[in-house]
């Protein structure tokens, strides 16, 4: 979520520089790019979480994250720039509305694209090393498939992942 700043910072810059008001159609705009800019770093940072689960270090798998969807996002990116121009240079009648919500989604997708592309994986690795400290010592499970049970004292707490998978906090004896 940290790189929606970006984005966000992208689309009021357009407007203070165009001298355009924070409108329904501009409000909507950036609605439409924190969408956009959490979905492009939803894609780095989850491919980056399977390789760590497959047991590369913090960085390493911040790097292979940032590689292997880097394409995906610059497709996204770049084509919703293209498609949103009609928009930035529109004519006629209710063009006001139209350019309000192209200048703001292409400025902030434009600044997302440039400046904040490089940031989730950063921001994956920082708290990924912050995380590890704080969550030492303990280990999780899902169903039924740890093989070293008998090493663990007793449940802490039951959770459920994102997938739905259940989990089990479990503490060393």
């Amino acid at each position: 979520m940290l790189s929606v700043i970006f984005a966000i910072a992208g689309g009021y810059a357009a407007l203070a520089l165009t001298g355009g008001t924070l409108t329904v159609y501009a409000q909507l705009g950036l609605v439409m790019l924190i969408g956009l800019t959490a979905k492009n770093a939803i894609l780095m940072v989850e491919y980056a979480n399977v390789k760590r689960r497959e047991g590369l270090g913090v960085a390493r798998s911040a790097i292979e994250g940032a590689k292997a969807r880097f394409r995906a996002v610059m497709m996204t990116a770049w084509s919703f720039l293209v498609g949103v121009l009609p928009l930035v240079f529109s004519s006629g009648a209710g063009c006001e509305s139209r350019q309000a919500i192209g200048l703001v989604t292409f400025a902030g997708m434009l600044v997302a694209t440039l400046v904040g592309i490089a940031f989730p994986p950063a921001y994956f690795a920082l708290f990924s090393r912050k995380g590890q400290g704080a969550f030492s010592g303990v280990e999780t499970t899902t169903g039924g498939c740890s093989s070293s049970r008998s090493a663990f004292a007793e449940v802490q707490e039951p959770a459920t992942l994102a997938c739905g998978t259940s989990c089990q906090l479990l503490r060393r004896r």
